[in-house]
């Protein structure tokens, strides 16, 4: 069993220490959670499924944003 740990950390250095060394450690992370529980995960973990359903559409600044940082090689 995993001990609990209260100490604070960001997304990628909890990625790194959990998994592996990040290589796009630059790249926006995804918010899953919700107010009394926040979740983050890089979008290298995750999976964006076909006809997923969208809840909240972003400002189209943000999406220009991503969309530069996801097809960058």
């Amino acid at each position: 069993m995993e001990k609990l740990s209260l100490k604070k950390k960001n997304v990628v250095t909890y990625f790194n220490e959990k998994y592996s060394k990040m290589k796009y450690s630059n790249l926006p992370i995804i918010d899953v959670g919700t107010k009394k529980k926040l979740e983050w995960y890089p979008v290298k973990v995750c999976e964006l499924l076909p006809n997923q359903y969208v809840t909240k559409l972003q400002a189209p600044h943000v999406l220009s944003e991503i969309t530069t940082a996801v097809t960058r090689q």
